[in-house]
């Protein structure tokens, strides 16, 4: 059975097998009403222009549009059946079965539920926090995938509305599943973990992002430790990366198994680490390797870290405990991290046509991933002329959004560069944008005014890189998905592969 989320044609979320009509009207306890519903219904969809012959749809309202607005679209794609709020029958188009609920947005994530019931069989892995989730996400499902089927979330569908969606891939077959929830106001964790029912917890650290709506950082974590709640009834395993994740996590995990993961850069050899821990990873070198040393059995592997190494150590060696936890062996560990290549806007590396390299790493940003990405530029390019376009990293709240984009233009001010783009928000502008303000005021504070640009035009940008960049120099773009800070990149020409 497919079925697609929202966003453009081809969302697959996954493949499943046929769900029974008796089985959705069980799950959501309401009744079919209007036309019968086929036994087997093909596909579920929240977006009517994914819509199939002997498809479920989901009317959800948006800020944009109304899901209800759209059920003509629905039958005149051979839409089986509908789940709608209370609207009048007749707003129902002939030959469609439709399930009255109270909220279709709620009835989709206990659908998503109920699936990942039917195939309980699977061991699941939930991956939260606010820096690395994602990275760390497609790591343990590539780790996992060498060993047994693998169901993964499906792009950034990590929320009561995508979750479900990525929970259909599930079926039969299915060995794992490896699922990010992501949070922006209270309240929200529970219900995701309920419906995930994660036999392994991951937690990645906590950042800033949608700090507004929580007040700190540790309303942020009391939130996302939610995703732990029950594991200790189900004898299952917390993951944490380090020593701050303990101390904020560990007292939401009451009978987990809790697993702890060091990394330290150089020094001490694996072994000799204080603290507790049960994966300890010495990172060597430039960082593009690092030897791990597993407490339980000693074993020791030297496992290679992703570009741009560094902070990625810590992802990969979550990741890789996390895998161990679900039944991995350490050569598909290994394989699994030499392959990863990473993917559109994290640390995506494309080439330009003047020779120059741009790093795309503006799929998000908030004030730890910034910092990090910023280290990583200057510690990788050493010795390369360093361009940057920066932007605004969005969701802070008004009290520390001056602050936290001040930190970032010290930053960047104390580690160089040849000349810096700070990339407003193109419906604001230069003027109207006071986070990108902030950050741009330190760099003109230093005294390179000639070398920074604010602006909220990308061909501007462009056109100031353009004239200064050559051969062999880094361009790195760094912002809140937002802002589009690939809106620069798009003025670029880029080298052109073989014919």
């Amino acid at each position: 059975m497919a079925l697609k989320g929202g966003g453009g044609r081809g969302r697959n979320a996954g493949i499943m097998e046929p769900m029974q009509s008796s089985f959705v009207s069980g799950a959501l306890g309401a009744a079919w009403e209007g036309a019968a519903p086929p036994e087997r219904l093909c596909g579920v969809t929240r977006d009517s222009r994914e819509c199939g012959a002997g498809w479920l749809y989901f009317a959800l309202p948006g800020a944009r549009a109304d899901g209800h607005d759209f059920l003509g679209a629905v039958a005149s794609a051979g839409g089986a059946a509908v789940v709608a709020a209370d609207c009048p029958a007749e707003k129902i188009p002939a030959g469609l079965a439709f399930l009255r609920v109270e909220s279709p947005r709620a009835a989709l994530l206990r659908l998503g539920g109920a699936h990942r019931r039917r195939f309980a069989g699977a061991k699941i892995a939930g991956v939260t926090g606010s820096v690395g989730k994602t990275t760390t996400r497609r790591l343990l499902a590539s780790m996992l995938r060498r060993c047994g089927k693998t169901c993964e979330t499906s792009g950034n569908y990590n929320n009561d509305i995508g979750l479900p969606l990525s929970l259909a891939g599930l079926d039969a077959d299915t060995a794992f599943g490896v699922f990010e929830a992501g949070i922006s106001h209270p309240g929200e964790m529970a219900p995701l973990a309920g419906a995930m029912l994660p036999d392994v917890a991951v937690f990645t650290p906590p950042g800033e992002a949608h700090i507004g709506n929580f007040g700190s950082v540790e309303g942020i974590i009391r939130e996302k430790a939610g995703l732990a709640a029950g594991l200790g009834e189900r004898g299952g395993t917390v993951v944490l990366g380090d020593a701050a994740l303990e101390a904020g996590y560990a007292q939401f995990a009451a009978g987990a198994r809790l697993v702890r993961c060091r990394v330290e850069a150089g020094g001490a050899e694996p072994g000799a680490a204080a603290g507790a821990w049960d994966y300890l990873g010495r990172v060597r070198g430039a960082g593009d390797e690092m030897d791990v040393e597993e407490r339980e059995g000693g074993a020791r592997v030297r496992l290679p870290v992703p570009a741009p190494g560094g902070f990625m150590a810590l992802n990969l060696l979550r990741a890789a405990a996390a895998a161990r936890t679900m039944g991995a062996g350490w050569e598909d560990i290994a394989a699994a991290a030499a392959g990863y290549g990473g993917w559109a806007g994290r640390w995506e590396t494309v080439r330009l046509a003047n020779g120059a390299t741009a790093i795309h790493d503006a799929y998000n940003a908030n004030p730890l991933s910034m910092a990090e990405g910023l280290a990583a530029l200057a510690r990788r390019h050493a010795g390369q002329r360093r361009f940057v376009v920066v932007g605004p990293m969005l969701e802070l709240g008004e009290e520390r959004e001056a602050e936290a984009h001040r930190a970032v233009g010290e930053q960047l001010a104390r580690e160089g560069f040849a000349a810096a783009v700070v990339l407003a928000r193109e419906e604001s502008g230069a003027e109207g944008d006071a986070a990108a303000r902030a950050l741009a005021a330190p760099l003109l504070a230093a005294g390179r005014g000639n070398d920074v640009l604010l602006t909220g035009d990308g061909a501007e940008a462009a056109a100031f890189l353009a004239g200064r960049m050559e051969a062999g120099d880094v361009l790195y773009l760094k912002a809140s998905r937002g802002v589009r800070a690939e809106r620069v990149l798009e003025h670029f020409e880029r080298e052109k592969g073989p014919c």
